[in-house]
């Protein structure tokens, strides 16, 4: 396996160096480049390697100049402290997006994902949870030509509309579900995860705060990241959901 690491802190570049090849004895780091230039430079006159670590943020602009510059099929894997970039990572050929500071488990998980795991696999990976006290812990969202595995308790709001699931996390990143909201409201945490209507599936721990009108039921307000939402409570939910929420 040939890694190409783009890392402008030579530190950082070192630290994951060893780490990967901790992890992939067998695995050939064929450069290291710091900056955009050096990066294209690299990309332009060598093979495509089979990985690509990039951080985002270089000395000469963010590491997106690069892939628009030079076409590449390496895998990609973002490695950044700011996760404003995450949706605009995925239109890239990214696999994975890590936040620093990195860790040994969030390497292993992105470097099991450049073996292109069949749907049924990715699937499996999905579904860690159990029969019991026990809920799902992540869940596999489809955005674009990617698949991402997300932590289920980053996931701010989930909706249906016209056959597709869609859940939407607190950076803003979304993706479609392949489970119906009555799957999502048996596997998820039904003190966290509540169905408000038909439609929709909100995460009470989001909930900023709910209104009350002459004419309609409650509404909870949801408001993450300079995003809103304002979702209705069928009358079948109300008493349920005040209570979970100590009302």
């Amino acid at each position: 396996m040939r890694i190409l690491i783009i890392e402008d802190e030579a530190l950082l570049a070192e630290v994951l160096k060893k780490e990967l090849l901790s992890l992939l004895p067998d695995a050939e780091i064929v450069a290291v480049t710091a900056s955009v230039e050096e990066s294209v430079r690299f990309l332009s006159s060598h093979p495509d390697p089979d990985i690509i670590f990039s951080d985002i943020r270089l000395e000469d602009g963010l590491c997106f100049s690069i892939f628009d510059k030079v076409k590449t099929s390496s895998r990609i894997i973002f490695t950044t402290a700011y996760d404003e970039y995450a949706i605009k990572a995925f239109d890239y050929n990214c696999i994975d997006y890590l936040l620093k500071p990195l860790t040994t488990s969030g390497l292993q998980r992105a470097l099991k994902k450049t073996g292109m795991p069949s749907p049924a696999t990715l699937d499996e990976l999905s579904k860690d949870f159990h029969s019991g006290n026990i809920y799902r812990r992540r869940l596999l969202l489809k955005h674009g030509d990617n698949d991402i595995i997300v932590k289920a308790e980053d996931i701010v709001i989930i909706q249906t509309d016209l056959g597709d699931t869609r859940a939407y996390t607190e950076s803003g990143l979304w993706g479609t579900v392949n489970l119906s909201l009555i799957e999502l409201g048996k596997s998820l945490d039904p003190t966290v995860f509540i169905q408000a209507n038909r439609q929709t599936i909100v995460n009470l721990d989001d909930v900023k705060s709910i209104s009350h009108s002459i004419m309609r039921h409650p509404t909870l307000h949801i408001e993450v990241d300079k995003r809103s939402y304002d979702v209705a409570i069928t009358p079948a939910k109300e008493k349920e959901i005040l209570s979970l929420l100590g009302l």
